[in-house]
């Protein structure tokens, strides 16, 4: 009888994944470890075996007013259950195929945000430290602005890359993004998809360059862009095409990012911001930027960056103060950052070009066109021990300017 019964319950311990991923029984299974999630969760099927890894198919997430968060086509593991079970802590590999995650942003957060803020809120324990790495195959981002039909919805598709935590040491990680094609609903048609490619890395403190960050971005559409100026709370309307190749690195999670554009270039920029440029709106065919910047809490602090645009040229080095967003015009916040700052800009600027392009902030008699002239000038500002100090050197081109239509 005794042999009997240890031959029931082994028989009964080898058939439990079984009978725990059947459908009468795996929605109960999926409504206990669900039971604090804001989400609501289902799937079209779930594979579980001592000795196989953990298959689900047909994921899908849900909000709480039964919007659509996230889907997954298939998620499997590449441990075993067993293994899984008598290692929780490391869970190898976790493949992700086809997955779709619809982000909605709106002036400071997002829909995913909100959830994860409400579920990590609940948590009482810390949360375990955990190994392992995450493959994305095919994987799609749809963004959007919420409550906003006029801001360009952003399509990030195809995307491959993988996430790993802690797989050499605690405290490390990396997420590389191998492929991705971007397009949005505003863009032109027949006009081609973007390109984005990126590699983050994070160590434990203590270790050089904490964080770093290599991207290369090609013939981005700039209206993709608008959505996130929406989670800052900035209306902002962009149009042009972007290349980017930069690298960046900072110390720690929170302190100030250093970059260094190898390429930045803009053609077709169309700008219009009005907490930044009035009612001006910014055309300029091309625009490109190449130097290094350090980015503080109130500095920026630049060697030898480089902007050239249809307006002219400039150079920027040393720190620079941001003056606060206020209802001041930008050449008056201009004119505070130039004053508070410890650096050098020196250029050459079309001033027929930034009258046209700045009707509004450089005003001109109603009457009267600037047709011609180049400003050539080097502004340096330092601070001394009792005051401030500013040099200035300017010169200008011959002035030509127009009356009447």
């Amino acid at each position: 009888a005794l042999t009997l019964a240890m031959v029931a319950l082994l028989a009964f311990v080898w058939c439990l994944p079984i009978v725990l991923s059947s459908r009468p029984v795996w929605p109960h299974v999926v409504a206990h470890f669900t039971a604090d999630w804001d989400a609501t969760y289902t799937d079209q099927g779930v594979s579980l075996n001592w000795l196989a890894p953990v298959s689900l198919q047909g994921v899908r997430f849900e909000g709480p007013d039964g919007e659509l968060l996230a889907t997954a086509g298939a998620i499997e593991t590449e441990r075993t259950l067993l293994s899984l079970l008598m290692n929780p802590s490391d869970f190898g590999t976790l493949r992700l195929e086809r997955p779709q995650v619809h982000l909605q942003l709106q002036p400071g957060g997002s829909n995913i945000e909100q959830l994860l803020e409400d579920y990590l809120k609940r948590q009482k324990s810390e949360t375990e430290v955990v190994r392992g790495a995450i493959t994305i195959a095919g994987g799609q981002l749809n963004v959007s602005a919420a409550d906003r039909p006029d801001v360009a919805r952003t399509q990030y598709q195809d995307i491959d890359g993988t996430i790993s935590l802690n797989t050499t040491q605690i405290g490390e990680g990396s997420v590389e993004l191998r492929s991705c094609r971007v397009t949005n609903d505003q863009q032109v048609a027949g006009s081609p998809a973007g390109s984005l490619t990126a590699n983050v890395t994070w160590r434990p403190d203590g270790s050089t360059n904490d964080w770093s960050l290599v991207t290369n971005i090609e013939s981005l559409d700039l209206a993709c862009l608008e959505s996130v100026f929406e989670r800052f709370a900035m209306s902002v309307k962009l149009a042009g095409t972007g290349t980017l190749q930069t690298e960046a690195s900072w110390k720690g999670l929170f302190e100030r990012p250093s970059f260094q554009f190898h390429k930045c270039a803009v053609e077709g920029l169309r700008l219009y911001a009005p907490d930044f440029l009035g009612q001006d709106q910014l055309a300029w065919s091309k625009c490109s930027v190449a130097g290094h910047c350090t980015i503080g809490l109130d500095r920026w602090y630049f060697n030898n960056l480089d902007i050239h645009c249809d307006a002219g040229h400039l150079r920027l080095d040393g720190a620079f103060s941001l003056a606060a967003r206020s209802e001041a015009s930008i050449l008056e916040r201009l004119f505070t950052t130039v004053r508070e700052s410890d650096a050098t800009i020196a250029g050459e600027l079309d001033l027929a070009e930034l009258a046209s392009e700045f009707p509004h902030l450089l005003r001109v008699r109603s009457d009267t066109t600037l047709e011609s002239g180049r400003l050539q000038f080097t502004l340096e500002n330092s601070s001394l021990p009792s005051n401030r100090q500013l040099v200035a050197h300017i010169s200008t081109t011959p002035l030509a300017a127009r009356r009447g239509n």
